[in-house]
């Protein structure tokens, strides 16, 4: 009864394959926050002894939306893996133009995304930490100073991240765009 119910198709994927398919999407779904706090917790322990004065509360504010939406984007992908499109549709390999090579750059732009988020949550808790550490000065040109690289360094960031975008997921020469 059961090999007979897992041998049918739909949409030229096996039930077992959408089981799975399921599986996964709940699994990755349910677990993304409690896997973004174990994270964190992790990334915090190593850093601990660099942030005092910002605790592991504001760490985990900062970087759990973006890790649980990494985790999610994974999830799609390991989920999106078990099944495969029918052969009448008739599609094109990922290597040609056609809604597979779409789909799969679109995969590939928002874990960019999630990546470049990350590390922008990041230079945050960064800022926050020199931030407290210039508040134990009388100083208050440091406070002026450590904004300025803090916005410099997620500007950096994104343009780096740009420019891995255009030249590694879309093939642009990315020298020649810049030197005209």
């Amino acid at each position: 009864m059961i090999e007979e119910f897992a041998h049918r198709y739909f949409l030229d994927n096996q039930l077992t394959h959408w089981l799975l398919f399921i599986v996964i999407l709940l699994v990755g779904m349910i677990f993304k926050k409690l896997i973004s706090r174990l994270i964190t917790y992790l990334i915090y322990i190593f850093f601990r002894k660099y942030s005092a004065g910002v605790g592991l509360d504001k760490f985990q504010f900062l970087l759990i939306k973006p890790f649980s939406f990494f985790i999610s984007m994974l999830a799609l992908y390991f989920a999106f893996e078990r099944l495969h499109f029918p052969d009448e549709w008739n599609m094109v390999s990922i290597e040609h133009v056609g809604l597979r090579l779409i789909l799969f750059r679109s995969f590939q732009v928002l874990m960019t995304i999630s990546v470049t988020w990350i590390v922008l949550r990041f230079i945050d808790f960064m800022g926050d930490i020199y931030h407290y550490r210039s508040t134990l000065d009388a100083s208050k040109s440091k406070d002026q100073l450590i904004t300025f690289v803090k916005d410099f360094t997620k500007i950096i960031a994104c343009i780096v991240s740009l420019i891995f975008t255009l030249g590694v997921l879309f093939h642009i020469n990315i020298t020649s765009l810049v030197a005209g």
